[in-house]
Order: C-alpha cells, then structure tokens, then sequence
C-alpha cells in the first residue's frame, strides 16, 4: 500500500523526509487560492520531491449540489478550475465527500435528492476524465450529511452512476461511527481510495492499534493494495504523523499488532 496524510502544501518537506508516498490536499482550498497563492503550493511540492495525489474537500461549503441553490454552470465552473490545478500537482484522485454541499435540504423529497446526486457525480465523473481524474465517492456519517452514510449506499450510488473513472473511498472514522461492519468492504466493487483515524474524537492511529486493525484485514481479504491517507486530528502532526506511519505499515504487513 502507499501512504499519504491530508495536510497543506506547507508540510509537503516534512511529509516526504517522514515517508510519507503522497500528501492529499485540500481542493476547495487550492481551487480558492489566487495565482500566486497557487503558484506558492506547487513550488512548495516541487522542492519537497512529492506530489498530491489525492485530494479532499471536494467543493466549497457554499456550492450545493443539491436543492434549489444547485446550479450546474456554477459547478462546472469551479470543476473545470479546481481539476486543472489538481492536475497540475499531480492528483489522480478526487474525494467526493462535501457533506454540507450534498445534504439534501428541509422539503425535498429524498429520491429527488437521490436523484440529483446521481447528475452532480454524473457532471463531476465526466469533467474528471477530461483531466484524467477518478472520483472516490466518500460516504460520511450522518452528523456531516444525511445521504449516502455507508460504503454500501456509496457503492449503490456509483453503480447508478455508470462512470469508469467513479468509485467509493472506505474512511474507518466514518465507518467506525455509523457501526457498520468491516466486512462491507467486501461488498463495494472498487474502492479507489481510502481514509484512517482512530476513535470516535478522530485521532491519528496510535498505540497498539487495535481499534483500527480490523480495518487493514477487511481491505487485506478484498484484495486492496492501492492508497491510504490519515484524515483526522492532532496538534502535532509531526510526531502523531510519524508514529502513525509506522503503525499504519506495521499493520499492512503483518495485519495485527503481537
């Protein structure tokens, strides 16, 4: 497996000389950024030898694809943006999560609001492969958005979209929260990517691992071997990033902790 860990452009050094494979990178932050802001990042990742191969947060908090305030100009407009700068960096694959862009809103029938999610990945999918970009679909948990909470309504919604660059991301934190088994990871045709963290406060992964083990052998039985990225909370990324990393190998390797 390759390992990366969602940060800013400003870690990309730190991420490189720790061993980190990737950084994964804030989209609406990057596709927001001025000229110089954006030129700044790329700079920052070129003189640390990595690249973003993975990117996050998807859409602002303030584009909605769903309800009356979606508008598909408007979304195409920042695709186009964002995708070409990500694709500048080096990213090959975009999370959709963005749960406060994807809730559907107070009044609105859920398969309508089903029904337009299916079009906003449909219009995301195909703007993506212009770039040469996959769409990870990330199901959240339900305090973040109230569609598509489990890896299997994830796999459900990519089957309906019918793209071969749109898949699911498995995250444990949301897992973990929702209680769903592990064991759905066998159920999703293809997972593109994947996010970790640890306990119900989304820590890195630390100590002897166990909360986060059945994780690794869920994805060690279906066969995954592509990417990982810690997606959580520290107030010191340096040191928790670290440990986290070797845990995270220890794991992929042997597929438990003695």
């Amino acid at each position: 497996m390759k390992f990366g860990i969602c940060t800013s452009a400003d870690n990309a050094a730190w991420a490189h000389k720790a061993g980190f494979d990737y950084i994964e990178l804030p989209l609406n932050a990057i596709g927001a950024l001025d000229d110089a802001g954006f030129a700044s990042a790329e700079q920052n990742l070129c003189d640390a030898h990595i690249q973003a191969e993975r990117f996050n947060l998807l859409f602002p908090k303030t584009l909605h694809v769903l309800g009356p305030d979606a508008d598909t100009a408007v979304t195409e407009k920042w695709l186009r943006t964002a995708f070409g700068r990500m694709k500048k960096l080096g990213g090959k694959t975009a999370v959709f999560g963005s749960g406060k862009s994807r809730t559907i809103p107070a009044g609105m029938l859920f398969r309508q609001g089903f029904d337009q999610l299916v079009s906003a990945v449909q219009l995301t999918g195909n703007i993506a492969a212009e770039y040469g970009i996959q769409i990870a679909i990330e199901p959240l948990n339900r305090s973040e958005t109230n569609i598509i909470n489990t890896v299997t309504e994830g796999e459900m919604l990519a089957y309906c979209v019918n793209l071969p660059n749109v898949g699911v991301l498995a995250d444990w934190y949301h897992m973990f929260l929702e209680n769903e088994p592990a064991d759905h990871i066998y159920l999703v045709k293809n997972i593109l990517h994947t996010h970790i963290a640890q306990g119900t406060d989304r820590r890195y992964p630390s100590g002897d691992g166990s909360q986060v083990a059945v994780f690794f052998e869920a994805l060690k039985k279906a066969g995954y071997d592509g990417t990982m990225s810690i997606e959580g909370r520290t107030e010191n990324i340096q040191k928790d990033g670290e440990e986290a990393l070797a845990l995270m190998k220890k794991l992929a390797s042997c597929g438990e902790i003695k």
